[in-house]
């Protein structure tokens, strides 16, 4: 044992000042327990660096992936995670898109020129964004599914279907879209919506699951 100060002085002797004050206090430090405090603090350091590199790796800036490519004016937010690890994920962002902060995207998806993803949105791959698409906050599109299993596993043998979004259509807050839908030009569906069935074009749609509200007038679609 040694004290603070480099003395030899016991821990339970207590100095008086000149003063007849009791001296400052002083700290016992067992060199080996502080040793050893160290070498953990260094091993776990050791380890987050290892998780940041692969972190690096799965998750590369945009700029710096080969499958990721960004059209002129396509901006990703920071925070946001592309996912694609290979050509056959390959994510395309055309001229004036944005995906907006804390989105995951996975690999294959387009999504279309002046189209934007708002805040926490999520695509797990698949999927075809047209031109000037609105997806509002915390959208789910769902690509993946499995077939019923058995009783011990009714989560069987998963597959995935594409999911295609027309041009011009308005996509609300929270909205879940399955895999398999086609949205049709110019729609839209209401927010908290749950998506299974394909929705025609010009249509409002809302509801779990989603049905036709009302039918929209048509116009010019986007250039």
């Amino acid at each position: 044992m040694t004290i603070a100060d480099g003395s030899d002085r016991p821990n339970h002797v207590k100095d008086l000042g000149n003063n007849g004050e009791p001296a400052p206090h002083y700290v016992v430090s067992d060199r080996s327990t502080h040793d050893g405090v160290l070498i953990e603090l260094e091993s776990l350091r050791a380890e987050i660096r290892d998780l940041r590199q692969v972190i690096a790796r799965l998750v590369s800036s945009p700029t710096e992936n080969p499958h990721v490519l960004l059209e002129t004016g396509a901006r990703v937010v920071p925070s946001a995670v592309l996912l694609a690890p290979g050509p056959n994920h390959q994510i395309r962002l055309l001229a004036g898109s944005v995906v907006n902060r804390d989105c995951e995207i996975n690999g294959p998806m387009t999504l279309g020129k002046r189209s934007f993803i708002n805040k926490g949105g999520f695509v797990q791959g698949h999927v075809t964004v047209g031109i000037s698409v609105a997806i509002g906050p915390f959208v789910r599109i769902v690509t993946d599914n499995h077939e019923v299993g058995t009783p011990h596993r009714r989560a069987g043998k998963s597959h995935s279907l594409p999911v295609t979004i027309g041009n011009g259509v308005w996509i609300g807050a929270s909205v879940t879209i399955l895999g398999g839908v086609t949205v049709g030009d110019g729609s839209i569906i209401g927010a908290g919506s749950l998506v299974k069935d394909d929705v025609p074009p010009n249509t409002v749609v809302a509801g779990v699951p989603a049905k036709v509200v009302r039918k929209l007038d048509q116009t010019n679609g986007p250039g």
